[in-house]
């Protein structure tokens, strides 16, 4: 008996899963990327004064603290938090869809006997 799951054949659901979970690795990439930018620019969280030329040219960050280096992981937790929420979203109603079509065949079976 083989070990794999029934419901993930070539034509059930989740074949697509190793397609959604690359688009996901490269959106959270992506949200990664933005909130490092963000933080470089922001540098200890407030904006940068929009007076004068370091304005244009804003010095780097300070080296981050136990507090900063937190809240940039937590960040990045909420950030993996909410793009899993929205792909568990998608995935429910792809899910309640396939259901109703399921339904409906049923339905129409029952209907021809």
């Amino acid at each position: 008996m083989s070990n794999r799951d029934p419901t993930r054949t070539a034509a059930g659901p989740g074949a697509d899963a190793p397609v959604d979970l690359r688009h996901v690795k490269e959106l959270l990439r992506d949200a990664v990327a933005a909130l490092r930018v963000n933080q470089e620019r922001h540098g200890d969280g407030h904006p940068a004064s929009s007076s004068g030329p370091a304005a244009l040219h804003p010095s780097p960050p300070p080296p981050g603290t136990a507090a900063d280096l937190e809240r940039r992981r937590l960040a990045a937790e909420l950030a993996l938090a909410r793009e899993a929420l929205e792909h568990g979203r998608a995935e429910r109603e792809r899910l309640r869809e396939r259901v109703a079509e399921l339904e409906a065949e049923l339905r129409e079976e029952r209907a021809r006997r």
